[in-house]
């Protein structure tokens, strides 16, 4: 098995192998073993129980139990974490296939874990990835990450919504790509759905509280034209701005200019 990543065991990490058939022997760890299936199928037996493995699929294996994966495809792929056993109670079920948003932060969680550059960043990784492996598992839609960093540049992008990754990242007081990988774990979307949404909320609070055109808001909220905040609204909210508008208390929209 070829392995990229720290294999020392004294501390969580994260590999990303090209697995052999010489997986398929039965081990266990006295670790805590994520894994999420990145690519291909395979099976997974856990003792006496039998699951099935394809792309997203997260597992939870404790410390001690025999596992082995077998009958997996040439192309599998997967992420693989070893961490000491977390504290508080087990998740109520071993294997979970999420939703792909959810798969997808725990990807990015995984990339950070495997990514740390000192023992500070990686105990922080492996706390994230922890507490969203623990909440997939037992089924809890979108947990939020209580995250100091991220919370401070998610408040910045809502008072500035054109504000640059850097500034935002000087903020979180982490690296630009460390907050790109943070704001997709945390809540799921990207900094640039992020901005959109920040965007779209300043417009309608802004034609909601104030008088003048959507075209003068829409400047105001920083966009460059009308149509582009008439495309953002239509992708974040379903409705064009007249309509959203005219939702806050009854009033009538304001003129759309031509």
């Amino acid at each position: 098995m070829r392995v990229m990543g720290n294999p020392r065991t004294d501390l969580p990490w994260s590999v990303t192998p090209s697995p052999s058939r010489s997986m398929d022997r039965p081990h266990a760890h006295p670790q805590v073993e994520l894994d999420l299936i990145l690519q291909g199928t395979g099976v997974l037996r856990c003792e006496d129980e039998v699951f099935e493995a394809r792309p997203g699929t997260l597992f939870w294996i404790p410390p001690g139990v025999s596992h082995q994966l077998v009958e997996f495809t040439r192309d599998f792929r997967l992420h693989i974490g070893m961490l000491p056993e977390p504290e508080g109670s087990l998740p109520s079920q071993i294997c979970v296939h999420p939703a792909p948003e959810t798969a997808r932060r725990l990807d990015v969680l995984f990339a950070l874990l495997r990514d740390a550059r000192d023992l500070e960043e990686r105990d922080l990784a492996a706390k994230l990835l922890v507490y969203v492996a623990r909440a997939t598992l037992t089924e809890r839609a979108n947990p939020v990450i209580d995250h100091a960093g991220l919370a401070a540049a998610l408040s910045e992008l809502e008072r500035h919504p054109g504000a640059s990754r850097t500034r935002l990242a000087q903020v979180a007081k982490v690296a630009p790509a460390t907050l790109s990988r943070l704001m997709v774990a945390g809540t799921g979307r990207t900094l640039q759905n992020l901005r959109r949404e920040a965007r779209v909320e300043r417009f309608l609070e802004l034609a909601r509280s104030r008088p003048g055109t959507l075209l003068e808001h829409a400047l105001a909220a920083g966009y460059g034209s009308y149509s582009q905040c008439h495309h953002d609204c239509l992708r974040v909210t379903g409705h064009p701005p007249r309509i959203m508008v005219s939702m806050d208390g009854g009033r009538s929209p304001h003129p759309i200019p031509s």
